[in-house]
This record gives structure tokens, sequence and C-alpha cells, in this order.
């Protein structure tokens, strides 16, 4: 046995011990001492030996790199850091990728390129829950040396798989034993050198193209009890084991995380962390919510929303395909389909992996397509399941189709005051979503950005690049211009005269179709309606975008019409309206003036009446019923010229809160509606409520419409059985074609609200109020009915009107030639078409 003052000089090397952190306290004192008697026997720093040490269980903790410490001392005294820890189970192959990605590397110390012999120790006490083969085989294409020392529950034949030689697999009944009288052992890591030599097979070989993976993915986690905290380890080893296999850096993969329950939470972005050991902590720190209520829909669209957006870390600007990985143990609860269109629509690729009460036929639907989803019976089987997954998570794309057909030129007028410098990275990114999918090019689309404050200020015209990474970089470089207030109307001018003119690119003499956004947050110091004017007159379609504190009145007299004008509160809400501005600019011209000529004369407007339980029986729920109405009314489009909203309390006698023409804008109805008071009363009398919005509500001193061929929509909310007869009520309300949409909580009954509802399908039950939420999506679903569904004689369904808001978007999903694709077979490009609507 050596000594500390027998020091060795073995020569260069780098040696790693991985050790398993589940063995106990005593077993782990004991490696900890043979570390320390090997340590102390060799000269170690920079041009001799280096030691480089990991910890795992489920996940793995790196304990120091190669090159921590240069000197024996430092070394020395840092080893009190391998410290055993609880687990049951250990994932090896995991571990063995973690050595592979975040340790064998120059940047870490290790010298592999200098072909410095590369030795690992593997130390471990059980069976690994995760593949070995494939991580054991990465390291020996690398030409590491690998050894193997297993004890007490530990597979021989996995030990064997790791080891270069099965001569270099050590097996003791007792750790202590062994690594007291390890020179076996000691004098493998001293004296081997050069590296493992795989053979090549006899067959002819396959030229395969590797691709560096470009990917930012997202982890959605169910967080409620149908995983619960028995299973979270297996959940969390499955998202560490894909980690593992992956290079987290800005270059390469990207990693987010979300949680969600009843409520969604974010638990990192991914710009968060740029390496896989900090995914790796942050993953095993993952605690669940808990909860029995699953809104994976609400959950998907908050994820959409927040997660892959270029401010916190999305790349798909430079191309990196987006990918949300949903875990879940549960049924849906909620409309997860509708969320899952939107999500492919924005070009995510959805996976769906699922255990326990999840439905599996159910989420093959949300999946992007079926093959993409993976269920297990027992959540344990999800760590093992990485391995069928990972060629898929790496190869998969999904595209949009670009926006072609036609040449277009498209200026941005945009705020450049000093005002909007602290949100000036949203103006930036609403400009790069507006472009993402245009094909742009000198002979296609055009795009010029102008900002303007006291006088406009031009960042590029229409002539300035000829490519679309021209275009994005300038965009992305875009520095604020700054001013103290806003002369729209004078900016407005200088783009007719200068922007949209021949000399600087404008396509206008050739028929080339004009557009221009404008967005603004604070109001115009001069007027806008004649500079407007002449824009329009000259045959550009101006978009006017009002946020915080910009003039709503200016931004409708700039667009082209009502339907072309958004007004925000906050820029973080821009997003909704960028479908609807594409939905336009990628339309022929003939398409185009139909489509005007058609939003101009049938612009999109609903009365809706909402009509609510105020009994005592509603008086605990009467927040979740406020929050239910107000997220309805935060999905509706709502002014004075398009959707109108009221609110009516019921129980013995029927109370208004506010009328059809009462508020004018979304947020004085959210107002209202957060203002209203619990109504109270012992007995329900439906009937006469219905009667009640019929003669008092929807009328034209009231606001209402109806006479002007406006769809007038009913949504009764009941926790119990109506003390009057609904029927007679019921059918009057179809008579005078007003729509009724059925909500019961409770102790409601059905057949009252299937006999009230307009058409079947038409009434929705849930069994508490905090459940409301969860219906959200079919209620405006069944919001969406039209009378008229003709289509237009160019073939545009009903583009943003004739009662409805529904757009038509179609997907094509791409496979990369893969040796191991969705399918045996050999796989060149595989297009599908999905046709889907969705809810503005």
């Amino acid at each position: 046995e050596l000594h500390a003052q027998d020091v060795v000089t073995v020569g260069e090397r780098d040696i790693i011990f991985l050790i398993d952190s589940t063995m106990g306290t005593a077993v782990i004192n004991t490696v900890r001492e043979y570390i320390r008697r090997f340590v102390s026997t060799k000269e170690i720093g920079p041009n001799a030996v280096q030691v480089g040490i990991a910890q795992f269980a489920t996940d793995t903790r790196l304990v120091m790199d190669l090159q921590t410490h240069g000197t024996k001392e430092s070394l020395l005294s840092s080893l009190a850091a391998i410290r055993a820890r609880s687990g049951q189970t250990i994932n090896i192959g995991a571990a063995l990728d973690f050595v592979r990605l975040n340790m064998l590397r120059p940047e870490k110390g290790s010298r592999i390129s200098r072909n410095v012999p590369q030795l690992l120790l593997l130390i471990v006490s059980k069976q690994s829950s995760d593949s070995v083969a494939g991580p054991a085989q990465a390291l020996q294409k690398l030409g590491v040396l690998a050894l193997a020392a297993g004890s007490r529950a530990a597979v021989e034949d996995e030990m064997k798989q790791i080891a270069f030689s099965d001569s270099m697999v050590f097996m003791a009944k007792d750790f202590r034993q062994l690594f007291r009288n390890a020179r076996e052992i000691t004098d493998a890591l001293s004296t081997l050198s050069g590296t493992v030599v795989v053979e090549s097979p006899t067959d002819p070989a396959v030229i395969t193209t590797v691709q560096r993976v470009f990917r930012d993915i997202v982890f959605l986690v169910d967080g409620s009890n149908y995983v619960g905290s028995s299973n979270l380890p297996f959940v969390r080893d499955f998202m560490i084991n894909i980690v593992n296999q992956l290079n987290i850096s800005p270059e390469q993969v990207q990693i987010g995380l979300m949680q969600f329950a009843e409520q969604p939470r974010i638990e990192f972005y991914l710009n968060s962390y740029n390496n896989n050991r900090d995914v790796v902590d942050k993953i095993s720190q993952l605690r669940l919510t808990g909860g029995s209520v699953l809104n994976t829909g609400a959950a998907m669209s908050y994820a959409l929303d927040n997660m892959f957006q270029t401010s916190v870390g999305s790349r798909k600007l430079q191309g990196a395909v987006q990918v949300l990985i949903l875990i879940t143990g549960g049924p849906l609860q909620d409309d997860a389909g509708s969320e899952a269109d939107r999500l492919a629509l924005a070009n995510v690729l959805t996976f769906t992996v699922s255990s326990g009460q999840a439905d599996q036929e159910e989420l093959k639907k949300i999946a992007f397509i079926p093959n993409l989803a993976y269920h297990k019976q027992r959540f344990s089987e999800l760590p093992a399941l990485v391995d069928d997954m990972m060629q898929n998570i790496i190869t998969v794309v999904g595209d949009t189709e670009v926006i072609t057909g036609g040449e277009r030129d498209v200026a941005f007028l945009i705020d450049g005051t000093d005002s909007v410098q602290g949100f000036f990275p949203y103006i930036r990114d609403f400009i790069l979503k507006v472009i993402e999918p245009l094909d742009i090019g000198t002979d296609k689309i055009r795009v010029s950005v102008v900002q303007h404050s006291e006088k406009p200020t031009p960042v590029f015209y229409l002539k300035t690049y000829q490519t679309k990474e021209e275009v994005i970089r300038a965009v992305q470089g875009m520095a604020l211009a700054g001013g103290r207030s806003l002369n729209t109307g004078a900016a407005l001018r200088y783009m007719k005269s200068t922007i949209m003119s021949d000399s600087n690119g404008s396509r206008a003499a050739q028929n080339v179709p004009q557009f221009l956004i404008v967005l603004a947050a604070d109001r115009s110091m001069d007027s806008v309606t004649g500079p407007a004017g002449e824009l329009k007159t000259d045959g550009v379609v101006p978009f006017g975008v009002g946020v915080k504190n910009a003039d709503k009145k200016q931004i409708e007299a700039i667009a082209h019409n009502p339907s072309f004008a958004f007004n925000v509160k906050e820029f973080r809400e821009l997003e909704p309206i960028l479908p609807r501005i594409n939905n336009y600019i990628s339309l022929s011209k003939d398409q185009l003036e139909s489509a005007l000529r058609q939003v101009q004369n049938d612009a999109v407007k609903r009365d809706i009446v909402f009509l609510l339980d105020g009994s005592d029986n509603t008086r605990d729920g009467f927040t979740d019923i406020k929050s239910f109405v107000k997220n309805i009314v935060g999905r509706l489009y709502v002014d004075e010229g398009l959707d109108r909203v009221s609110v009516v309390q019921f129980a013995d006698r029927p109370a208004v809160g506010f009328h059809l023409n009462s508020h004018k804008t979304k947020s004085d109805n959210m107002n209202a509606i957060d203002n209203l008071a619990h109504k109270g009363g012992r007995r329900l009398n439906v009937g006469a409520a219905l009667q009640f919005v019929r003669h008092r509500v929807f009328t034209s001193s009231t606001g209402s419409r109806r006479l002007e061929g406006v769809p007038q929509t009913l949504i009764l909310l009941t926790s119990k059985a109506s003390a009057d007869s609904v029927k007679g009520p019921a059918f009057a309300l179809k008579e005078h074609e007003i729509v009724a949409v059925g909500v019961g909580v409770a102790d409601a009954n059905l057949a009252e609200l299937e006999m009230i509802e307009f058409k079947p399908g038409f009434a929705f039950k849930v069994t508490d109020f905090s459940s409301l939420n969860s219906i959200q999506t079919q209620v405006l679903s069944a919001l969406n009915i039209q009378q008229d569904n003709q289509e237009t004689k160019n073939g545009i369904s009903d583009l943003v009107g004739k009662n409805t808001k529904c757009k038509r978007y179609f997907i094509s999903l791409k496979l990369l030639p893969s040796e191991t694709s969705l399918s045996q077979s050999k796989v060149g490009t595989k297009s599908g078409i999905f046709q889907f609507f969705l809810f503005r």
C-alpha cells in the first residue's frame, strides 16, 4: 500500500471519479479516503495528473472539474465536498453522458485533444434506472478508458457494458474491503494509456450527416396530484436524461421549464441558464404545486405567449426549432386541442409524454403528429423512454408556410420617443414577428422601418436590404432614436412623400400592394386625419396600433377601417394582433381589394349579455364567476362598433349590472365587472330572468343592435334548478334569434340548460365554481357561431367578418431525413396539411 510520502510519477493523465451518492455515509467515507490516498501519491497539475469528480443519483452533481485544482494541496482540501445523499434510484447512463458532455471538454480542463489518456472510474452500488448502452458506447468512441467498480445490488453485466475491458470490472460484496486493498484499481489508473479502439464493422459503411442541434426546448410539467410527489423523481429523471444528451449553450440547445395545475407557473426561461449543470441543478430542485384541477390547454397557451418569445430567449428568428414537451399524468380538463393548434400555427413542435390517468388517445391529438405522443403505464418507465424519443427530439422539424405569392411593400412607422425606451425590445419583437413569415427579397416583399418623435428618422428604406437576414439584423440592431413628443401627422406625410416613393424603393406605380403599420404609445401633437386620408387615397393600406397612452380615435383615423385599428394597454398584449396583420399582408392584390370591401361592409359585431345567478347559492363562488366572465370578455373585441357586453344578475328578480351601451372600451367593461357586488336572494327564477333580458336588455334603447342584424348572444350561468318554468321563455329567445349558451355549476339542472341552449352542445356543466375557467374555450367556441357561413367570391372564408372571428391557417409538417426517423422506412420530406380555426 502506498503512503503519502511515496509519490509516483505516472505521466500526464486525466482521471474522473464518478461516484454513486446513494451508497451511504460509511461507504462514501471509504471512497473519499481512497481518493485521498491515490491523489497523495501522484504529481498533480496541468502538466501531470488532473482529477475530476462527479456524484450522481437520479441527477448528476459536479464536485470538481479537471482544471479546478492545479495543486495537490487544494485538491485534497476539497475532497470533503464528496458527501452521501439520500436516494433509491440511480441513472448511470445520464451520469456517463454528463461526464462526456460537461467534463471531457477542453474548456473544462480535458486534454483529450492532446491525446492525454482519459480515464473514468465508475463506483456504484445498485442497478441503473436508465439505459447505459448508448452513453457507454459514446464514451468508448471518444477513446475514454472506463473502469467500473460495483457492490451489493450493482449488475455485473451493466458494468461490463461500461468498462472498456471485462478485466476492468471490479465487483465486491463490501466496498470498504475493496477500497482498503485496491491495488488493482490503483495500478490500472496509474498505468493505463492510449485510447479505446472501436473495431470497424465488416459490412459496407453507412455514411450519415450529423446535424448540429439548434433547438429551444420547453418542458411543460403536470404539477398536480395526478403526478404527485411519489412520481416526481421519475419525471425529473426523464427531463434530466434528455438534458444530459444535449449540449446546452446559447449556440446550440436552450431549455425552459414550466409546471401547471389549475394555474401555470414558470420555473425558468430559455435564456435563464446556459450550461447543462445549471439546468440539471434547477430541474433537480423542482417541487410540484399540487391540486386536482388540470388546465392543460390554458397552460399550453401560457407557454406559447410567455416562453417562446425572443425577449426571454427564443431564437426562432435565427432558425432554432421550437419544441414543447408536455409531461402529464392526468386527463384533459379543458380544450387543449385548440391550444395545440395555436402552437402548431406558431411553428412549435409539441411532444406529449404521459402516464397514470392520462388519456393516451386524447394526447395523440395534442401532439404535433400522433407519432410524437409517448405513453407508459408507470411513471417509473419514463426515464428509460428517453432512448426511444431522443432521435425525434433532435431531428423532427415543423415549418409554417412562408407567405409568398406576390410582391408587396411593407413599411413600419414606430414610436421612437423617450417614453418607450423601457419597452423598445417589445417594439423590435413586434416588427420581427410581423416579418417572420414574409418572403423578403428585392423582387418579393420589401420592408422599411422609420422611427418618429417630433420628426421622422428612417432606419432603412424599402430598397436598402435585399435579403431577409439583412432586414432581421437591422431590426435587431436598431436603437431608439429618442424625442419628447409625437408628431404622427407629419410622420405620415413623410411616409407618403419619401418612404413610399419610387426613388426609395416603392413599387406603387407597378401596382404592388402598399402596407403601412403605424405603432404609437402616446397621443400625436398634430392632426393625423388629413395625412392618413392622403395615404389611403394613394392606395396605401394602413394599420393603426395603439399602446398605453395612444389616442384611440387617432389610431382609428390612421387605420384603413376600424377593423385595422388595434388598441392595447400594454406592450406585452401585442401578440394576439399579429396573425390579423399577417393575414392581410399575405393576400394577393385582387384578394386584398375584395377583402377590404368585405371588411368595410361587414365588420364583426356581437351583442353579448351575461345573465348570472346572483342567489345566495353563488355567494362564495362569486369571485370565480366574475373571473370567468372577465376571461371571456378578455378574448372578445370589445368596442362600440364591434363587440358589446352587458351583465345582469338575478335571483327572485333580475338586476342590471350594466347595459350593452354603458361602456365603450374593454377596460371600462373589465372595471365594471370587478365592481359588481353579489346580489343575493333565496329563490332562482330563471324563466322570469330570460323574459327580462329579452324585453329589457336586448333592446335598442339599451344598446342592442338586433335591428341592424348584429348577432345577439346570451350566456346564462346557474347553480341550481329554476323555481319557475323556463320552457316558454327559452322558446321565445330562439324565436327572436338570440343565441343562448348555458353554463351550470354544482346543482344546476342540466335538462333546463339543454332546453334553453340555442343548439345541442351549447350547454356546459362543471362541479364547482373554481372549475369554470376549464370550459372557457368551449364557451368561446359557442360564441363563434355564425348565421351566414358563405365564402367570399375569392374563396376567403369570412376573412374577418360575417358574424365570426375565425381565421383559417395551414401548416405543413416536414421531417428531416434520418435513419431512425418516425418510421423504419426511409423518410425524405413528408408534408401533411392541417386545417384548423383559431378564435380571435
